[in-house]
């Protein structure tokens, strides 16, 4: 099997075991168990009406002109990954309010390793997904989110 035939299944299978969760590119009320979803670059001006709140960027900074993005259920992107170097940490920023505060989260990264991290908050749509960390939002491949509160 070719890599991107296996990646399609992959992607397939998470979403027949997940169940659709994404409708107008917003969560919905019934968000499922697991939300999986896989990393993508794509060009910051399309993102920039989807987040929440202006970008903040560190003093004297143009905005990037590639972001890396969850993308879930039908393209849906759900959050933008970003790394902050001054905090050495990897950080999710959601597109759009979520129905839980508190994930777990699996991590496949790049080189085919995967990590896993457990009670991420959310606050202000954002969290730190790895802490004390060098990875960076370009060595993310994909991460499945498991949700701990759903309101």
């Amino acid at each position: 099997m070719k890599r991107s035939d296996e990646d399609a299944w992959i992607k397939q299978k998470a979403l027949e075991e997940d169940c659709a969760f994404v409708a107008a590119g917003y969560f919905t009320a019934t968000s499922p168990r697991s939300i999986f979803a896989v990393a993508h670059k794509a060009p910051f001006k399309l993102l920039r009406s989807e987040l929440p709140h202006p970008l903040t960027l560190a003093a004297d900074t143009e905005a990037p002109a590639e972001v890396v993005v969850l993308i879930a259920g039908k393209d849906q992107p759900i959050a933008r990954v970003f790394y902050d170097y001054q905090g050495a940490t990897l950080n999710l920023e959601f597109l759009h309010d979520v129905p839980f505060t508190t994930f777990d989260a699996e991590v496949k990264l790049t080189s085919g390793k995967h990590t896993e991290v457990a009670q991420v908050a959310i606050k202000d749509h954002k969290a730190t997904l790895l802490s004390k960390t060098d990875l960076t939002e370009d060595d993310i491949a994909e991460v499945r989110l498991l949700p701990q509160d759903l309101r």
